[in-house]
């Protein structure tokens, strides 16, 4: 993800963090409600790079 990308999801009210976790990856996509940010979505993947891809997939419609 780009610099841009992030500053557009946070406006929208989301935020992406992918982190290791055993042998895979794991992305959690939070949502902003109210003054708390809430998890929206988890998912494992064994690279991080198809765990943004998927993300990104994911919000792109949520966000347009």
């Amino acid at each position: 993800m780009y610099e841009e990308d992030i500053k557009v999801l946070i406006k929208k009210g989301y935020w992406v963090t992918c982190r290791p976790v055993k042998k895979k990856w794991e992305i959690l996509i939070y949502e902003r409600k109210s003054a708390e940010w809430i998890k929206r979505k988890r998912k494992l993947f064994t690279h991080p790079a198809v765990a943004y891809d998927w993300a990104i997939n994911y919000l792109e419609p949520l966000v347009t």
